[in-house]
């Protein structure tokens, strides 16, 4: 459900750490966006589960449009991996990777992430997120891409069962 069309289905919000919303006023593209409100911090956002969508040992580029509610931020792309009695491991961006700040007009953001956790996991899931405030963002058109390398040009193909098709105008 990349660009929200079928509503929030696929989302969630961690531990309620937010309340996810389908907007259909405010959108980039198509009916839908998704409106992330009532964060209780820097850290509540949507997350989606992509168990078997992502190898532990691969690079991912993840892609999204969003737009801030008040003031310019930089949004952050994690990996999430959760196993039963064991902390959470998150997995994010690469120091070094240039900031990409987001203001009220919808921005494209993108970020590669490599998968690399220890142990098993019983459950992965990518999340969005924001570095300071708990201010209300929206977000469409989302992709989650595997690279065949590292070092390997981004974006390179979907990754297994998040690709949409499109209509060319």
């Amino acid at each position: 459900n990349p660009g929200i069309e079928s509503g929030t289905a696929g989302y969630a919000s961690d531990g309620g750490n937010c309340t996810l919303e389908a907007n259909g006023t405010d959108v980039r593209n198509g009916l839908r966006s998704l409106r992330v409100y009532s964060r209780t911090g820097a850290g509540g956002g949507p997350i989606q589960d992509v168990t078997g969508k992502i190898t532990n040992g691969k690079w991912y580029y993840f892609e999204a449009w969003m737009k801030m509610s008040t003031t310019p931020e930089e949004p952050a792309f994690s990996i999430l991996v959760r196993k039963a009695g064991n902390p959470d491991q998150v997995l994010k961006k690469p120091i070094g990777q240039t900031p990409q700040p987001v203001g009220t007009d919808w921005t494209k953001v993108c970020a590669s992430i490599y998968a690399n956790w220890s142990g098993g996991a019983d459950s992965v899931y990518w999340r969005v997120e924001t570095n300071t405030s708990s201010q209300e963002f929206k977000m469409d058109d989302l992709k989650l891409i595997e690279a065949p390398a590292a070092g390997a040009p981004m974006p390179m193909a979907p990754a297994r069962e998040t690709w949409r098709q499109e209509a060319v105008n």
